[in-house]
C-alpha cells in the first residue's frame, strides 16, 4: 500500500488532497470541510492546546470563547420587503414542456394545505403568478379564435354561399387549426402567447387555398364539366402556384426564426406555427376540399354553357382591366408613386416588435451613491413604500434591495 499527499503551493490552485494506492486501485482522498450545523463550527480548534484547571493539556475550541448560533447575515447582501414587512422570496419555475396552468393550480392547492401549519405571523403572498396570466391569455385567445372563425364563416357564407362557406371554413380553417395542434404536439412545440398569436395571424391566410379550389370547382361545374373531373382540375391546376404563394407567405416570418438575438429565442415559434398551419392548409386544399365539394355542392341550376363571367361585376372589372392595360405607363407610374408614399409613411408608424405588456405591474428603479449602507437604502425606501400603499390603485408593493428581483417580469414598455 502506498500513501501520497499533495501540498498546496498556490492558494489559487485547486488540487486534490492526496490518494491511496492499493494494488491496482487508486483511492482519492477528498476532505469536505463542510459544516452541517452551528455546533460543527463551535468544535473548531483555535489553538493547539492549553492547560486546564487540573494542569492537563487540552484543545481550545471556538465554542469556549464565543457563542455560535444561527442568524441572518450582517451586513445583509440583499433584503426583501412585501407591503413594508420583511419577507423571503421563493422563485418557482416549471419544468420545460409542462402545463404552467396545471402546475400553478397544484402549487395553489399545496400552499393552502401548508398555510395552517405555518407559525403565527408568517403569511404567504404572491408577487407574480404566471399561471394566472397564462390562463387569462388562453381564455382571450379562445374567444378571439371563436370570433375569427365566426367572422370568416359569415363573410364566406354571405359572399360565396352557405355551403361554400361551410366547406371553406371547415376544411380550410377548422381542420387546419386542429391539424396544426397535432403537429405542434408531435414536434414538441408548446402552446404559449407567441404560438397562439401565430395561429391568429395565419388564420386569414389559411382559407386562401381552399377558396381558390372551391371557386375553381364551381366555375368548372357551371361550364358543364363532370363533378369528378371538375374536382381534379380545380385542385391540380392551381396546386403549384398555391404552394409557391404559401411558401412565400411562410418565408415572410423566417428572419424572426433565424435571428440570433433575443427576438429569435422569444418569437421563433411564430415562423414554425405559421409554416405548419399554412402548409397543412395547402395539403387539405388538395385532398379534403375537393372531396367536400363533390359531396356538398349541388349541380348548377342554369345551363352549363352560360357564360358565368357575363355578370355586371365581371363586366366592370373587365373594363377596369382594359383601361389599366391601355394606359399602362400612367397606371404603373401611379402604382410606383403609391409605393413611394407608403415608404415615406412608414416613418410615422410606431416601430415596436414586442407589444406593450398587459400585466398590471410597475417597476421602479431606485439608486443611491455607491458605498451607502444597505440599511440606509432600506430606510429611505420605506417612505416610498408607505406612500405607494396609501394609493387606492396599488394592490401590493414588493421591494428588492441589494439586487434585482427574480425573472418574473418582461422588461417591455410600460
Amino acid at each position: 500500500m502506498k500513501i501520497c499527499k499533495k501540498t498546496l503551493h498556490n492558494q489559487n490552485e485547486i488540487v486534490d488532497a492526496g490518494y491511496v494506492e492499493i494494488q491496482n486501485e487508486r483511492l482519492r482522498v477528498s476532505p469536505t470541510g463542510a459544516f452541517n450545523d452551528p455546533q460543527d463550527i463551535g468544535e473548531l480548534s483555535v489553538t493547539a492546546s492549553r492547560l486546564n484547571a487540573k494542569g492537563k493539556s487540552e484543545l481550545l475550541h471556538l465554542k469556549d470563547v464565543v457563542t455560535v448560533s444561527e442568524g441572518y447575515l450582517k451586513p445583509a447582501k440583499q433584503l426583501l420587503r412585501f407591503d413594508g414587512q420583511p419577507a423571503i422570496s421563493i422563485a418557482l419555475a416549471p419544468v420545460g414542456g409542462t402545463n404552467i396552468v396545471t402546475v400553478g393550480e397544484a402549487i395553489d392547492k399545496r400552499l393552502a394545505e401548508l398555510q395552517g401549519t405555518l407559525p403565527v405571523g408568517i403569511e404567504i403572498h404572491k408577487v407574480s403568478w404566471q399561471s394566472e396570466s397564462v390562463a387569462d391569455s388562453i381564455k382571450v385567445f379562445m374567444i378571439n379564435l371563436l370570433e375569427a372563425v365566426l367572422i370568416v364563416l359569415i363573410v364566406l357564407a354571405v359572399s360565396m354561399g352557405l355551403r361554400v362557406g361551410v366547406i371553406i371554413g371547415f376544411s380550410g380553417l377548422i381542420v387546419a387549426i386542429l391539424g396544426t395542434f397535432i403537429v405542434m404536439k408531435i414536434v414538441g412545440l408548446d402552446l404559449q402567447r407567441v404560438s397562439l398569436g401565430a395561429l391568429i395571424i395565419s388564420m386569414g391566410m389559411m382559407v386562401d387555398n381552399a377558396i381558390v379550389v372551391v371557386d375553381g370547382f364551381v366555375v368548372k361545374l357551371k361550364q358543364g364539366v363532370d363533378r369528378k373531373q371538375a374536382a381534379i382540375e380545380a385542385a391540380s391546376t392551381p396546386s403549384w402556384p398555391l404552394l409557391g404563394a404559401t411558401v412565400i407567405a411562410c418565408m415572410d416570418f423566417y428572419p424572426i426564426y433565424t435571428s440570433t438575438a433575443s427576438t429569435g429565442e422569444y418569437a421563433g415559434s411564430l415562423f414554425v406555427v405559421v409554416f405548419i398551419s399554412l402548409i397543412f392548409s395547402w395539403v387539405l386544399s388538395q385532398t379534403v376540399t375537393p372531396l367536400m365539394c363533390m359531396v356538398m355542392l349541388p349541380d348548377p341550376d342554369k345551363d352549363a354553357n352560360e357564360d358565368i363571367y357575363a355578370g355586371g361585376f365581371y363586366q366592370k372589372f373587365r373594363s377596369l382591366l382594359a383601361f389599366s392595360i391601355k394606359y399602362r405607363v400612367m397606371f404603373m407610374g401611379a402604382m410606383v408613386g403609391l409605393l413611394f408614399l407608403s415608404v415615406l409613411g412608414f416613418r410615422y408608424v410606431p416601430v415596436l416588435f414586442f407589444p406593450e405588456y398587459s400585466r398590471l405591474q410597475v417597476m421602479i428603479d431606485y439608486w443611491e451613491p455607491e458605498g451607502n449602507r444597505i440599511e440606509q437604502v432600506a430606510s429611505h425606501l420605506q417612505g416610498i413604500e408607505d406612500k405607494l400603499l396609501t394609493l387606492s390603485q396599488v394592490e401590493s408593493v414588493s421591494s428588492f434591495i441589494g439586487q434585482g428581483p427574480p425573472r418574473f417580469l418582461f422588461a417591455g414598455k410600460p
